[in-house]
């Protein structure tokens, strides 16, 4: 285990997700023992990263976790919207949503997964962040700080990620 990416989940909680299924000679391979498809339904979070002054905004939870604002798509939503509005309620600040980061399946709880879709943000305004009821606080943490706390492997994918792509100028 990488230090500073343990968080206790099984070895499959941390699952990229294929855009395309795999190929097995040559054939289609949706992972079903025959070739009838299963339908498996995931709920859907939308996250995104914002960098606040060189540091990733992260937010603790219940289980003491630190985790990327957004939440929960939902009905007739649009990824992007869902994610200005969560960010709206959970910071009190408004966002640009850019690009698509990454999506991955994680276990949240035993037998409970969740498919995480992350973005990355820009502030459109200029108010203070506050922490909504729906965690215990804000953190601001450098990328070398992220490889120290309980941070799921794939928001630190993200977080660095976006890093990349902003560049040191526009992550301040």
């Amino acid at each position: 285990m990488e230090p500073g990416h343990h968080v206790p989940r099984p070895e499959h909680g941390n699952r990229p997700v294929g855009l395309l299924p795999e190929t097995a000679g040559g054939q289609l391979n949706y992972g079903f023992a025959n070739s009838t498809m299963a339908s498996i339904v995931f709920p859907v979070s939308i996250k995104g990263v914002l960098y606040e002054g060189g540091s990733v905004v992260l937010l603790e939870n219940e289980r003491s976790e630190w985790e990327l604002p957004g939440g929960r798509l939902e009905p007739g939503e649009t990824p992007e919207g869902c994610l200005a509005r969560e960010v709206g309620e959970e910071l009190g600040i408004a966002v640009e949503v850019g690009p698509l980061l990454d999506c991955w399946v994680y276990e949240v709880f035993p037998k409970r997964e969740v498919v995480i879709v992350t973005y990355g943000l820009r502030r459109s305004d200029k108010g203070d962040l506050r922490v909504s009821e729906e965690h215990r606080r804000i953190g601001l943490f450098s990328i070398d700080q992220i490889d120290r706390i309980p941070l799921p492997r794939g928001y630190h994918r993200a977080v660095c990620a976006w890093g990349h792509l902003l560049g040191p100028e526009e992550r301040c």
